[in-house]
């Protein structure tokens, strides 16, 4: 396989709860967030195509999305050794 690349970086969204005064997504919270089909193609062409095993979900906050539980499970599915959710921690929960 040539190009290979170990990990990627996804920002399936740029929406945020937060107004964080650091952010250096703040610029970009207008964007709109990729749906999981678009998600899907991009996770599918790294993974398959380039060999890659490592995933990082940033944003935004990506916890905000309302098909989180469903991007995991895509994500879950996958041949992945570690993702990484990139994440300030408040919408997390023990029920989440």
């Amino acid at each position: 396989m040539t190009d290979e690349i170990r990990a990627v970086q996804l920002r399936p969204n740029s929406s945020c709860e937060n107004q964080c005064a650091f952010c250096s997504a703040a610029s970009e919270h207008d964007k709109p967030d990729m749906t999981l089909d678009e998600i899907q193609r991009n996770l599918d062409f790294f993974v398959e195509h380039r060999g890659c095993s490592e995933v990082v979900l940033s944003g935004g906050e990506v916890t905000c999305r309302s098909d989180f539980a469903e991007l995991m499970a895509m994500l879950d599915a996958k041949p992945l050794s570690l993702v990484t959710v990139i994440s300030s921690g408040l919408r997390c929960t023990e029920q989440t």
